[in-house]
């Protein structure tokens, strides 16, 4: 049975002694009978004085792990909004042989 997959964005908060650093993944994970997800997305992300930080627009190609590095949240920032907008998806199934 064919059930296509999760797709989900993941925030990674790095600290280092001089700076901070922000990243959102897009993330895609795969069943065991999906062979690969070709999927075109958009990420906007807003703080939470309602300021848009970023916008993202890209195709996967069937890779995971496409990220987005937010270098302009302010420091008094405690979280930011994300909207994924999926525009068009395409799960392919891995074709086994009949025999």
């Amino acid at each position: 049975m064919f059930n296509d997959c999760w797709i989900f964005l993941q925030h990674e908060k790095t600290l280092f002694s001089d700076s901070v650093d922000n990243d959102i993944y897009f993330c895609i994970e795969r069943n065991a009978e999906t062979e690969r997800v070709d999927v075109s997305i958009s990420i906007d992300v807003w703080d939470e004085h309602g300021i848009k930080l970023e916008y993202v627009d890209f195709h996967s190609g069937g890779r995971c792990g496409h990220g987005v590095e937010l270098y302009n949240i302010p420091e008094d920032s405690t979280y930011v909004t994300c909207i994924l907008q999926i525009r068009e998806w395409n799960a392919i199934p891995i074709n086994r042989a009949q025999g």
